[in-house]
């Protein structure tokens, strides 16, 4: 690559702004209380420690859950890291619209 056609490459490049960073943390702050209220202790008494012997407390805690929710979630964490490596590695505004994926059936 040349100078020019870095040049040209990158003049549309832009740094992330404060705004750009607290609207980021805003979403993260939606899902991670989405998260903490009804996966985490799933993960952490279920999956990481078996802490819940009792079939019937297992169940309870997935009664809690939502599979479209779950996969909304993930959904989020990959447009989330997709947009923040776009601004890190190409100087791309933050746009996490534009990972919208229409919920699968």
């Amino acid at each position: 690559m040349s100078a020019q056609e870095a040049a040209e490459y990158v003049i549309d490049a832009r740094e992330l702004t404060v705004d750009d960073v607290r609207s980021l943390r805003k979403e993260v702050n939606r899902w991670r209380r989405i998260y903490n209220e009804r996966y985490r202790d799933i993960r952490n008494k279920v999956f990481a420690h078996k802490e819940l012997p009792n079939l019937a407390d297992v169940e309870a805690l997935l009664a809690k859950t939502e599979i479209a929710e779950l996969k909304e979630l993930f959904k989020f964490l990959g447009a989330l890291e997709s947009v923040l490596w776009a601004a890190f590695h190409n100087g791309v505004a933050p746009d996490l619209g534009a990972y919208d994926v229409k919920r699968s059936p």
